[in-house]
């Protein structure tokens, strides 16, 4: 019995594991959340660099929290972050 439930866990790890590394679709975001493709990276990412940040923003923000709920989006912010700085790093 001990062993079915580690091999369970081990297997949701995994499956954990596989999602986390599964790029996030910008585009499909877009299409789910009625922004642009420009928007939604700003909402991700860092969104200073955006000149149009001072003024869109937090609209933006709204609108993609609200379409893709709480816990979601802030996942989601984690892992965009995530596989940027890992772009980034293997680009050094």
């Amino acid at each position: 019995m001990g062993k079915r439930i580690i091999t369970g866990l081990a297997a949701l790890l995994l499956a954990g594991a596989a999602a986390a590394a599964e790029p996030v679709d910008v585009q499909a975001l877009a299409d789910q959340s009625g922004l642009s493709t420009r928007q939604v990276r700003m909402v991700l990412g860092a969104h200073v660099a955006f000149a149009e940040y001072r003024t869109s923003f937090r609209p933006s923000q709204q609108k993609l929290r609200s379409a893709l709920g709480e816990v979601q989006f802030d996942e989601l912010v984690q892992r965009y972050r995530e596989q940027g700085e890992v772009a980034v790093a293997a680009g050094n």
